[in-house]
């Protein structure tokens, strides 16, 4: 599976998004929760998965994808992430 950060090069309009992390991340003021609603296939799981790489890298240029914290999210292996989805067409959780 690719990392994070290369899915969401792949979709130019999640450009803001990822900024407006950058920049809490930088600010020391990175969100505990974030809320994704989109359309189905716009992207949102990407910017969920770079969002929680984001978070759990330890590396100043995160996600580098190198550390054990990214490889381990790349491997669908991190310890501290669980996603969540709802079963096929429902909309609940």
């Amino acid at each position: 599976m690719r990392n994070a950060a290369a899915m969401v090069a792949d979709a130019p309009w999640l450009a803001a998004p990822i900024a407006q992390l950058k920049r809490a991340r930088a600010a020391g003021r990175f969100p505990t929760a974030v809320l994704i609603h989109e359309h189905r296939g716009a992207g949102g799981e990407a910017l969920g998965r770079f969002a929680a790489q984001f978070a759990l890298c330890r590396e100043p240029a995160a996600p580098c994808g190198q550390c054990r914290d990214c490889r381990q999210m790349a491997a669908q292996q991190h310890p501290d992430f669980i996603s969540v989805a709802p079963l096929e067409d429902s909309r609940i959780i």
